[in-house]
């Protein structure tokens, strides 16, 4: 499952045998505010056929490595580059120079074809050496150990000429240095192609070079759906490797191979062949073979950031770290909470709230952290886990707490720091407090029992901007029996927390919730609830007990005051049917579960917490006004919204008085699974006349409708389905309690889905998906409900304004949608069923396939249903489907909230280079490949697409136009040659009939140019170079930034040199506009700095051409649509600043050109592009 959706729940900590469930949602009409996400990106590494980065990709028929040459590399070193010679036979690698520390540290390199790893060859000696391996993409390995770092190499590989056309695409990623959480697919596009070979490497991040500490990932399959032929057998395959360390995982030839195959020799090609267990390393290798018929999406996957160290916590040795974890599969249980925790409230960097959970043996804790503000009277927790130590030595090295006034018993402000165990009674649990009027041991360590601490701090009502403190921690002593430490953190005011998921719970398990709401509101009021206790028996009774010794397996629940002081309120251990309910806990708490390390047959099975906020019996919550998307969770207690997991619990109104005129309409999805029980669990709504209705939904619409109001339970065959709540006008009565529990059988009939839930009250426009985009086998939902006034009946008003799904070759619908208006029906009461077809039964796949009529009602439910067929030769997402006018019309006047506009902010990186496209612009690398832009699509006025095609140290180009729809002469693809300089040939393809044109050199940009008058269907072009080679250039580097707008520094080479003998290429083009608003736009470049070889004769050495992209109609009127490139540099080039004529570039986009002598390098070019605002 690849979904992205803003939501409150968040995992924490999720192994494949899941032991513990942590779900944090919103609930009771609390909103959270948004916070600011830091993640880096993950765009693959930019292609080049040079580097001295620690991994990346290189791609040409030659090309260097060189890593640390010359320079001392550090321990536990690990970088993976992937070469592409594209269509070669054979690669001839050749060490130059080394300095490693020989067969402790090496270089591996590693064959790759249709059967994954195919040939293996290491360098271990410093020696000049080289080997001719058979294939035309490798990985390269360099690895270091623990003991002596020595210095780096230079290794060179040039592909032999003879060319291998098994294989007719290919699409590199290469990720390294990963850390936070990030969703990837491979492919990129979400479908492969047929005749592809294809790989995706990712690599944890070295940790701080000189710290000595070893590293890795853990690594989980989550989604594989490749072609399977008709015998059962894969048709297409996926080979995956887990890059270990050879000296703990194999005994065998320690150094030489630290590839592990995860997958079965012969590959896998659908989930169901995933190897059980997590994998764990340094990295994984991923393999696409794919046979001449018959597509699939590939693999997914999907990562998790788990860093300890927090808080600006000084790691030392013996810290433990898990620097990420994949999620990459359908797995059993729960596995949807974490397809949706990406964009969380807990996903800001802990360092940037106030508190944090932290897993170290020893670190230092600075607070507030730099650049970070605490607010007057704020309280900052931190729970702190050793992990193969006991006994903290603490060090305060700078405190400075409290106001002005003087606190002599740090009632004010204080650090107040606790151990956390269940071998003491509350009563005598250790502690410390400190403030200014009670400082530490001056220059002195102190001591603390235990391996699991909590920090407290309380800041001042008058803080000044220097209050904090620093302390100092690390383990004296090694645990005897080795303890497992798990630690969570969540600002949610609503949460259930389960441990384990399923089974019995561990020994030798020290586990700790932070739960900490004080930020959002500081006069919070929680209950507790703890359920489904089943705890070994270990009080002194035998039995369940509370507050009692507990002192083998026990569950400690700590309320956390106003002013920072830490105080128990349950202990408990053995077994009770009973809940137990702690009222009015403050807003910050902590949960604590201990395990001894005596294994007892049936021990027990965990528990389970609710909290929530407290609510007075005595008041009635206001409804709920939101429009924002309400978030996923498994439970509610709102009217409406998109309910996730394998069990779950909506409770509306309960023993509250509901209102006349409600209507609640809530999406249970229960991912992957094949049926759902319903327990209603209490109920006071006035029979027949108000009803909960279940319908459950299939790729048909809805299946089934339950006529009765829910009974005990029911079951229903489906995985994802509706609840609908609708009360009269007469004889109110109470809410109810629904409880939802999925089946133990999985579904895969589908494997990607989008559940909306929208509140309106004023006009809004809708997608089904939200992102626009659907997929091959997506079953999906949008819900939007009326805001209920309670007082009076009310209805909206719903417009679908377009419909594009895809169509069969026999116009028949492919994917279809299905819609149903929630109505009041017209019979005479009572009323089991309020939902009414608006579509016909076999659904709609086009626009003009929408009845006439305005959908008129309190509500739409739409259903996308999608199968695996696609009609495109993308073979990529499918286009935007759906989109609604939604106008809620109330017979009691409301004011008409206008909804903010989504805006995307563009993406800067360089576009990952493959070759094959379909987007407005990129890098296109290798022999032959494919542009293929809107084709059979409408594109729009003034559309500009600029692509950069490199065909690695060839002679000759071959450009086919294949097919087209454009209007011919004054919409057009411009075809421009580059060398040395400039652009040297350039053709047009002005007609929309197929043709071909030979044009001389290695790179190229095509130009694809719309006008203002007729819009109509885009093209497909493809180029193949000849086999003859050139090598007057040795080095190449294209870099192509695309949809620019806001005021961007730009620099070519994007490493800030360039190198002796080289040809690059940089293209920057602003953003298209939206279609339909007939409007023409323009970016400003500003050149910054030039900075290249001159001779001793003044002239240029090495030089740079600058063309500007314009549109001929103004700036040249003779021949006015074929040619929009002018030069802006003179004709020779420009070397230096002082060549820089001083004014703006202006127009659709620039490309610049570098090329170098064989001698003396220099820094590049620099600038500013920015878009103009449209007239």
């Amino acid at each position: 499952m690849l979904c992205e959706k803003k939501s409150f729940v968040h995992v924490l900590k999720f192994y494949f045998k899941m032991k513990y469930l942590v779900v944090f949602f919103a609930a009771f009409a609390f909103a959270a505010a948004k916070l600011p996400q830091n993640n880096p990106s993950l765009e693959a590494v930019r292609e080049s056929n040079y580097t001295t980065a620690c991994g990346g990709l290189l791609n040409g028929t030659e090309g260097r490595i060189e890593y640390y040459l010359g320079q001392r590399y550090y321990e536990y070193e690990k970088c993976l580059w992937t070469i592409r010679t594209p269509f070669r036979t054979r690669i001839r690698f050749d060490l130059i120079e080394a300095g490693l520390v020989r067969r402790q540290d090496n270089i591996q390199i590693h064959m790759i074809d249709s059967t994954g790893i195919s040939q293996s060859y290491t360098f271990e000696s410093n020696e000049p050496d080289f080997v001719i391996l058979y294939g035309s993409v490798a990985v390269v390995l360099f690895h270091t150990d623990d003991y002596i770092d020595g210095r780096g190499f230079a290794l060179s590989y040039t592909a032999e000429e003879e060319i291998d056309d098994t294989f007719v695409y290919y699409e590199d990623h290469n990720i390294n240095a990963i850390e936070n959480k990030t969703t990837l697919s491979f492919p990129t596009s979400g479908s492969y192609r047929d005749s592809e070979l294809s790989t995706l490497a990712v690599m944890g991040i070295n940790l701080d070079k000189g710290h000595y500490v070893d590293w890795h990932m853990d690594a989980d399959i989550r989604f594989v759906q490749a072609e399977v032929g008709a015998d059962g057998k894969c048709k297409d395959k996926i080979h995956i490797y887990q890059i270990i360390n050879p000296e703990v995982e194999s005994p065998v030839d320690p150094m030489l191979n630290h590839m592990r195959r995860y997958t079965p020799p012969e590959g896998m090609c659908v989930w169901t062949d995933i190897p059980g267990g997590i994998i764990r390393g340094y990295g994984i290798l991923a393999i696409l073979a794919t046979d001449g018929n018959g597509t699939g999406t590939g693999l997914g996957l999907k990562t998790d950031f788990f860093g300890y160290i927090t808080s600006s916590i000084n790691t030392s040795k013996e810290v433990k770290i898990l620097t990420m974890r994949y999620l990459l599969a359908i797995l059993a249980a729960f596995a949807v909470v974490v397809s949706h925790a990406e964009k969380t409230i807990e996903d800001v960097d802990q360092e940037t709230r106030c508190g944090a959970t932290i897993e170290a043996d020893s670190g230092t804790l600075v607070v507030p952290n730099s650049g970070q503000t605490i607010a007057p009277g704020s309280i900052c927790i931190f729970t702190i886990h050793l992990q193969t130590t006991n006994t903290f030595r603490l060090n305060i090295s700078n405190l400075d707490v409290s106001g002005n006034e003087r606190d002599d018993d740090c009632s004010e402000a204080a650090v107040r720091i606790y151990s956390l165990t269940n071998l003491v009674p509350a009563d005598k649990g250790e502690n410390y407090t400190f403030c200014n009027d009670s400082p530490p041991p001056p220059g002195g360590s102190f001591y603390l029992s235990g391996n699991l601490a909590t920090v407290i701090y309380q800041a001042s009502q008058n803080a000044s901007q220097n209050s904090g403190f620093t302390l100092n921690f690390d383990g004296i002593a090694f645990q005897p029996i080795q303890t497992t430490h798990e630690s969570s953190y969540s600002s949610a005011t609503s949460g259930l927390i389960r441990y384990p998921v399923e089974g019995e719970y561990e020994t030798n398990r020290v586990n700790t919730w932070l739960i900490k709401t004080s930020d959002a509101n500081p006069n919070l009021e929680l209950d507790v609830i703890l359920e489904r206790i089943d705890m070994e028996e270990c009080g002194s009774s035998g039995n369940f007990s509370a507050n009692e010794a507990c002192l083998c397996d026990a569950l400690i629940i700590y309320d956390i005051t106003n002013t920072g002081v830490l105080e128990e309120r349950a202990r408990l251990c053995g077994r009770t049917e009973e809940d137990l309910v702690l009222e009015r806990l403050r807003p910050n708490f902590i949960v604590a579960f201990f395990t001894d390390h005596i294994q007892i047959p049936g021990q027990g099975t965990g528990f389970q917490i609710l909290y929530k906020p407290h609510i007075s019996t005595t008041t009635t919550q206001p409804p709920t006004t939101t429009t924002e998307r309400p978030p996923p969770s498994n439970f509610s207690s709102s009217c409406g919204g998109v309910l996730e997991g394998i069990e779950g619990v909506i409770e509306y109104k309960l023993n509250q008085t509901y209102q006349s005129y409600e209507r609640c309409l809530w999406t249970i999805r229960t991912p992957f699974r094949s049926s759902i029980r319903f327990d209603l669990l209490a109920g006071g709504y006035e029979k027949n006349y108000d009803n909960v209705q279940i319908h459950s939904i299939d790729a048909s619409g809805i299946k089934h409708m339950d006529p009765e109001a829910v009974p005990n339970f029911v079951e229903m065959d489906t995985t994802v389905a509706v609840v609908l709540f609708q009360s009269d006008y007469s004889n109110l009565g109470f809410g109810f309690k629904l409880k939802f529990t999925a089946g133990s059988d999985n579904d895969d009939n589908n494997l990607y889905y989008d559940d909306q839930s929208i509140i309106v009250e004023g006009e809004i426009t809708a997608n089904l998906p939200e992102t626009g985009f659907y997929r091959n086998l997506e079953l999906s939902t949008l819900s939007v409900m009326g805001q209920n006034i309670y007082s009076s009946d009310w209805y909206m008003n719903t417009t679908v304004t377009s419909v594009d799904l895809d169509v069969g070759t026999d116009g028949e619908c492919n994917d279809v949608l299905h819609i149903y208006q929630i109505i009041d029906p017209t019979s005479n009461r009572p009323h089991y069923n309020h939902l009414r077809r608006y579509t016909p039964y076999s659904g709609i796949c086009q626009s003009t396939d929408i009845p006439s009529e305005t959908i008129m009602g309190y509500g739409v439910l739409a259903i996308l249903a999608s199968d695996i067929r696609d009609n495109s030769k993308t073979g990529l997402l499918k286009h935007k489907i759906l989109k609604m006018k939604y106008l809620a019309v109330f017979i009691a006047a409301l004011a008409f909230a206008a909804a903010k506009p989504h805006q995307t902010l563009p993406n800067f990186e360089a576009p990952r280079e493959s070759n094959y496209t379909t987007e407005c612009g990129g890098v296109l690398n290798g022999t032959q490949g494919l542009i293929e832009y809107k084709l059979h699509e409408r594109y729009a006025e003034y559309e500009k697409c600029l692509w950069t095609i490199r065909t690695p140290f060839r002679t000759r180009i071959r450009f086919d136009l294949i097919e087209a729809g454009f209007e011919r002469r004054y919409d057009n693809i411009q075809v421009h040659m580059i060398d040395s300089t400039g652009i040297s040939q350039s053709y047009t393809f002005q007609e929309t009939d197929p043709e071909f044109v030979i044009l001389y050199g290695s790179v190229a940009v095509v130009l694809f140019n719309s006008n203002d008058y007729v819009n109509r269907d885009g093209f497909a072009l493809s180029f193949t170079a000849e086999e003859e080679i050139d090598d007057t250039f040795s080095y190449y580097e294209d870099l192509s930034v695309t949809a620019i707008e806001n005021k961007t520094t730009l620099k070519f080479p994007a490493s800030g040199s360039y190198r002796e003998s080289e040809l690059s290429t940089f293209t920057v083009m602003g953003a298209n506009r939206k279609p339909g608003q007939y409007l023409d736009w323009a970016i400003d470049v500003d050149i910054r700095s030039v900075q290249l070889e001159v001779g001793t004769d003044g002239q240029c050495r090495d030089k740079i051409h600058i063309y500007q992209i314009i549109n001929p109609e103004v700036a040249s009127p003779v021949d006015p649509m074929l040619n929009h490139m002018r030069r802006y540099t003179p004709p020779e080039g420009m070397c230096q600043w002082t060549d820089i004529s001083g004014e703006l570039i202006r127009g659709y986009g620039i490309l610049a050109i570098l090329t170098t002598d064989e001698s003396g390098t220099g820094s590049g070019l620099g600038l500013d592009a920015w878009q103009l605002p449209t007239e």
